[in-house]
Formats: structure tokens, C-alpha cells, sequence
């Protein structure tokens, strides 16, 4: 069909990131989404969708994002505002993407020559460009059109990860030939989310987080008002709004500015974490902890107004950390507006897996349409899911409006498509 005549054949998908209004937040408007798709070289697939080191020679993977979705604030960066059903190449030249992230309505990629572009809506500043803003009433020229780089403002630094939230952006960089890092920030930060202690103000441009230096730092994660990282030894830290309990913080819903370790997680080394719209996941050697609301009743937060979802008592959400996606073997973990995700391993070789669904603290939903598929990566929007395999195939799932209210989705093979020209 027509999505086939849209990829070049060998075609491995190496990364994707969904987002939209109400993805990792919510919103109404149409799904967002970017991928990163690799052109396989002799035939060969990649076995997880991590992008690798950057080579050492000046020969970098030919890779290409492509975009589809609400391109109003201009997050598809292909230089216009319109919708986008179906996928359409964004122009980076010759800087090899190798990792891609989407906000609420801005987007932005990681490269194998360790750079970063940012593009799409910037009225929170969260772009991170040079753009005319309006405070807080969108314009056309509070946006970013075109992907831009962001290497000027971090000189002599590789740019590793990038984490989109809400309104707010986090880059973790590495001082060139050391182990040195900086986790820098930028956007809306009136809760906290930026890092900066009591300087609770928008960053036009990207600032350090000076309470992390002397930190190593090896994963970064923007959640909907608050962030996370992920430190060499193992540790979490969280800071920005803790209204949802999002920061692991025992009987303090306060928000703070200021990263603190999750201390509720002694004794756990913890490899990666993942920030919701108003909760955080973190996976330790398979298992997974889940602190803050996890709860498909959240909602996204319009502005300065911050939401807080009561229990049926009247009580906060729980900041205590408890296990989820429990007598799994997890290796992939994902959070979005109301739900968490996790890829468990079904056989020791970790050829066989299986993908799950968890609505804030119910009982996991086992998504049997994936079952033999190779699925290494799974990623979450607020009304859609979508998975990664191991042979680079895509698949996709718009969950209905009974499992957006708290009910297990169904798992009906109608709902789930795969895009046919996106696999070696």
C-alpha cells in the first residue's frame, strides 16, 4: 500500500519517541511522533534500539527522522504547520540522528557526531532557540520551524541524551576524552523542574544544573512537571513538582528545585528511569519501582495551574515506592500519562519477550498481539501505544477510550498495525 512506497527498502527502525497534548500528557490534540530510522548496512539488523557508541572513524551510520502527526507548533520540523498522517523526512543534512525525543509540542534528536537540534513550540522556552516568545499566549513565532542546534551553547562537550517533558528540556553531556558530565536544563521551570534550587523562573537557554557537579551521571528523564536522573553508582535523584508524589519523597508533596536521592531506594542499583506525566519508574535488575500517581484519571495541568489527583479518602497520591510488573524479568521500561509500560524477558537467551500495559497500581495487562514478535522497546502516548522489535519492525495501537478511563484495554488484533516499510 502507500506506506510502503514511502520507506526505501533495507530500512532498520533504530529508535522511536511518542508524545503529543496527551501523551506523557494530555491534551486533545493529534498524536506526535518522531522515529529514527537506520539504513542497514549488509543486511544486518540491531538487537536493541540503544543507539550504540559513536564510531571512532569520521563514518557514522546513514540515519534519518522521520515525523508524523499535529505539526501546528511546528514540532515535525519540516518547515511548515500542517498535520501530518503519515511519515515525512525531516531535513538534518548530514548530522546522523541517533536518538529522538518529542515534548508536548517540541521535539528534538541526539547525534552520532554528539550534537543536538531542538524544534517546535518554544512559548515556555523549552526549545532552547533564539525565537520571539509571548509569555504565556501562543503565537505563530513562538516556534521553531526547523531543527537547530544547540552545540554552541555547550563547547568542547559531547552531547549524549535528551529528555523532552511538558514544557521543559534536560541534555546529559560529557566533557570530550573524560568521564565528566553536565546535566543542563532549560524551559518552563515554575516547579522546580530545571534543577536550579530556588530559581523557579523559565530558561531561555540552556542552563547547567550545578547541584548535580561532581555527579556522574548516566540517564536523564523529563517527566510532565518534574525530572530524574540516573546516577554510575545507581542512585535516582528527582526534583520539580511533587504534588502527585512523583518525587519519592516520604510524606512531602512540596515541590523543590533541588535534585535529592530518592532514599527510599537504598540499597537498589538502578539502571534506568523513566518520568511520567506524575509518576517515575525505575528498573533494577529486572525489577521495576513506580513512586507518585501512575493513575489513567490524570490529567495534563494547563499553564501554572498544578493538578493533584485524590484518592476516593481524600488523601495525596503515594509518594512510598512500591514494585510493580512484579515476577517479571524486566528490560525496558516506560512511563506515559496514566500508565507504565515494561518489556519482560520470556527466555534465557532473551530472544523471546513480552509487552505490558499498568494502569497506576491494577494489575498488569499482558498485550498478547505482541507474543512472539521480538519486541525489544515499548513507548507510550496518552491514547496510543507503540512497540519496537527486534528486526527493526514498528508496531502501533491506539488504546480506546475504556482503557483511557482505568479499564484494561482489550487486545483485539484489529487495534494494533504495523507500518510495512520500516524493516530491513
Amino acid at each position: 500500500g502507500a506506506l510502503v512506497r514511502l520507506f526505501r527498502p533495507r530500512v532498520d527502525l533504530s529508535h522511536i519517541r511518542c508524545y503529543s497534548n496527551a501523551s506523557s500528557s494530555g491534551g486533545g490534540r493529534t498524536l506526535s511522533e518522531l522515529l529514527a530510522e537506520k539504513r542497514a548496512g549488509g543486511g544486518k539488523t540491531r538487537s536493541s534500539t540503544r543507539a550504540p557508541s559513536a564510531p571512532s572513524t569520521d563514518a557514522h551510520p546513514r540515519t534519518y527522522v522521520y515525523a508524523w502527526g499535529d505539526g501546528e507548533q511546528g514540532q515535525l520540523g519540516v518547515g511548515d504547520a500542517m498535520t501530518r498522517t503519515t511519515p515525512v523526512r525531516v531535513s538534518l543534512e548530514n548530522d546522523h540522528p541517533c536518538t529522538v525525543g518529542c515534548g508536548l509540542v517540541h521535539s528534538g534528536i541526539t547525534t552520532y557526531k554528539k550534537d543536538a537540534f531542538t524544534w517546535g513550540g518554544n512559548f515556555h522556552m523549552q526549545v532552547g532557540q533564539d525565537s520571539n516568545r509571548s509569555g504565556m499566549f501562543i503565537r505563530l513565532e513562538d516556534r521553531e520551524m526547523t531543527p537547530g542546534s544547540l552545540a554552541a551553547f555547550m563547547p568542547g562537550r559531547a552531547l549524549d541524551k535528551m529528555s523532552l517533558g511538558f514544557w521543559h528540556t534536560l541534555l546529559l553531556s560529557r566533557k570530550t576524552a573524560s568521564n565528566e558530565t553536565e546535566v543542563h536544563a532549560w524551559g518552563n521551570g515554575y516547579r522546580g523542574q530545571l534543577g536550579l534550587g530556588k530559581e523557579l523562573t523559565n530558561q531561555e537557554f540552556p542552563r547547567r544544573i550545578s547541584h548535580l557537579d561532581g555527579v556522574v551521571v548516566q540517564g536523564v528523564s523529563a517527566g510532565g512537571l518534574h525530572s530524574a536522573a540516573v546516577t554510575q553508582d545507581g542512585a535516582v535523584l528527582c526534583w520539580g513538582a511533587g504534588g502527585q508524589g512523583q518525587l519519592g519523597r516520604l510524606e512531602d508533596h512540596e515541590n523543590s528545585g533541588e535534585p535529592q536521592v530518592v532514599s527510599q531506594l537504598q540499597g537498589v542499583h538502578v539502571s534506568s528511569v523513566a518520568c511520567g506525566a506524575f509518576h517515575t519508574l525505575a528498573l533494577s535488575k529486572g525489577e521495576v519501582y513506580m513512586w507518585g500517581a501512575g493513575g489513567s484519571d490524570t490529567y495534563v495541568p494547563m499553564h501554572n495551574t498544578d493538578p493533584y489527583r485524590f484518592k476516593a479518602d481524600g488523601s495525596p497520591p503515594s509518594s512510598r515506592v512500591r514494585k510493580v510488573f512484579p515476577s517479571m524479568r524486566v528490560v525496558h521500561v516506560a512511563a506515559g500519562n496514566g500508565f507504565s509500560a515494561a518489556v519482560a524477558q520470556e527466555s534465557d537467551d532473551g530472544l523471546q519477550t513480552s509487552v505490558w500495559l499498568q494502569a497506576y497500581d491494577e494489575a498488569p495487562i499482558r498485550i498478547q498481539e505482541l507474543d512472539g514478535k521480538g519486541v525489544v522497546s515499548v513507548h507510550l502516548g496518552t491514547g496510543h501505544v507503540a512497540a519496537v522489535t527486534r528486526d527493526g519492525s514498528l508496531y502501533l495501537a491506539a488504546l480506546p477510550a475504556r482503557a483511557l478511563r482505568g479499564t484494561p484495554p482489550p487486545v483485539s488484533r484489529s487495534l494494533w498495525t504495523r507500518l510495512f516499510g520500516l524493516r530491513t
